[in-house]
């Protein structure tokens, strides 16, 4: 009887102590992690359900030119007075949105288009010139073309430019290329993304309009599917 006894006393030490034992994970179980995920600095790109622009198909924001662009901080301006020439000057906008010229000292620029510029320093110049005609040109202007063309790279604006004349100073299109299929990637006026979707091959047969470049525009030809 006492063996029975030592018997039921071992085996219920030895439940107690398998019951305080980890259970391993099932297939289902998962483990939740110490914090949460830290999106912060994350740059969303067209498809991705962070991407907060705006998808545009081709027709559409076509009618800005070169001249339509707004002078900023940064900028490199050359100034022409024409047969003044004591106030030609290349001069750069400062942090602060000013340029200092001769006779007029600072004056704001930023915020002006070409032509706005342009008017404004002949009212500023009137007290000291007669008669004059100021020429603004932003000299530091440029685009990025890169996909399936034959010389992808950072581009300048000497003047305005069409996408498909774009693609012709890029040497044209690669040999995998989707014509069908090229985007300009944008910042509108208040900073937003704009992704600009283009069929260049309508385009180019008259059916579509080809739109101008802008400054900082970042055009992509994409590979034509089915091509790894």
């Amino acid at each position: 009887m006492k063996h029975v006894l030592s018997f039921f006393s071992l085996f219920a030490v030895l439940m107690l102590l398998s019951s305080c034992v980890e259970q391993p994970l099932g297939d289902n179980s998962t483990i939740e992690p110490d914090g949460e995920y830290d999106y912060e600095g994350y740059l969303a790109e067209e498809g991705d359900e962070n991407f907060e622009g705006e998808i545009i198909e081709g027709g559409s924001n076509n009618t800005e030119t070169l001249s339509d662009y707004i002078i900023k901080q940064g900028d490199i301006l050359e100034i022409d007075g024409g047969r003044h020439k004591e106030i030609n000057k290349q001069v750069r906008v400062d942090d602060k949105g000013y340029i200092k010229l001769r006779y007029i000292d600072r004056v704001e620029i930023a915020g002006k288009t070409k032509w706005e510029a342009e008017d404004f320093l002949e009212k500023e110049y009137e007290p000291y010139l007669k008669n004059l005609q100021v020429s603004v040109e932003i000299l530091n202007l440029g685009y990025f073309i890169g996909g399936e063309v034959k010389l992808p790279g950072q581009k300048g604006i000497a003047g305005n430019i069409t996408l498909t004349q774009a693609i012709q100073s890029a040497g044209g299109y690669g040999p995998w290329a989707s014509k069908k299929n090229v985007t300009i990637r944008r910042k509108d006026k208040q900073g937003k993304t704009l992704i600009l979707k283009f069929n260049c091959d309508k385009i180019e047969k008259g059916e579509e309009e080809d739109p101008y470049i802008k400054p900082d525009d970042q055009i992509t030809v994409s590979k034509s599917s089915g091509i790894l």
